[in-house]
């Protein structure tokens, strides 16, 4: 293993142990992040919800830098997985570790691709909430596209994390 990658194993790492996870996801995590290991998406459906909008804004901000620091690398298979994570386990409120800022919702096109179309409604609907001005855009946009997606987004997240 060479320096960088120590270097990204301790970044990921020190998020985790700050994310205030369940012991269930804990192990998920030690195991679903583990890039010396063949990703298996099937263990994200073991994920037992939290809801990371309780956690601080140093919490927040070390995901988000975690988060900036593979863009910035290019480690798209580490940023996948870290993504894919956070959103099965925080549901909408993965917003809060996966975009910085309490306005910024553009930030989200950065993971799109890491996100289900479900996922990925969630978590903007949640960062849409802080920014009633795009509320209106946002979802007459979606609902004219793909109606369905949003009624699909709103009864996957209606089972998920409790309201705050």
């Amino acid at each position: 293993m060479n320096l960088n990658e120590e270097r990204s194993r301790q970044k990921l790492q020190d998020v985790l142990e700050s994310m205030e996870l369940t012991d269930k996801n804990s192990r998920l995590a030690e195991q679903y992040l583990d890039v010396d290991l063949e990703e298996n998406r099937e263990l994200l459906a073991g994920a037992e919800p939290q809801d990371f909008s309780e956690l601080s804004q140093e919490v927040r901000g070390k995901c988000q830098e975690y988060k900036s620091y593979c863009l910035k690398r290019n480690l798209r298979e580490e940023l996948g997985r870290f993504v894919r994570f956070a959103a099965s386990v925080g549901g909408s409120t993965a917003y809060y570790v996966l975009v910085p800022g309490r306005y910024n919702i553009i930030d989200i096109n950065s993971i799109l691709e890491y996100l289900t179309r479900e996922q990925a409604a969630a978590i903007r609907a949640e960062g849409i909430v802080w920014n009633i001005y795009e509320i209106k855009t946002a979802l007459t946009g979606l609902v004219q596209k793909t109606p369905q997606v949003l009624r699909d987004a709103m009864v996957t997240q209606s089972h998920g994390i409790s309201e705050h």
